[in-house]
């Protein structure tokens, strides 16, 4: 399955997208993959939601669209910002917990 891996932080060695370093900007690395080519996002957590947010924004630059995503855990803060992340271009999230679900 093609894979896009998107940093937090951009680097500036071993930076690689599509085996073009003048793709991107260092945060992105993986295979090249057509502009327009639909993308599901996925993290371990969202807690504010600014990760796949940012995420998004990475891969819009060399024009591919991530609308939805997965993660493992939704946290309480996340919770607040459920409409940032739907203006923000994120149609729908799966997790598969709530935070709530974990016992004290």
């Amino acid at each position: 399955m093609p894979a896009v891996l998107v940093r937090r932080v951009p680097k500036t060695y071993f930076v690689s997208y599509g085996d073009d370093p003048a793709v991107g900007d260092g945060r992105l690395a993986g295979e090249r993959l057509p502009p327009g080519t639909p993308i599901h996002l996925v993290d371990d957590l969202v807690f504010s939601g600014q990760t796949v947010r940012s995420a998004r924004e990475a891969l819009g630059l060399v024009g591919l669209d991530a609308t939805t995503a997965s993660a493992i855990l939704w946290t309480y803060r996340a919770d607040a910002s459920v409409e940032e992340l739907a203006a923000a271009g994120l149609t729908e999230i799966t997790c598969l917990a709530h935070q709530s679900q974990i016992p004290d």
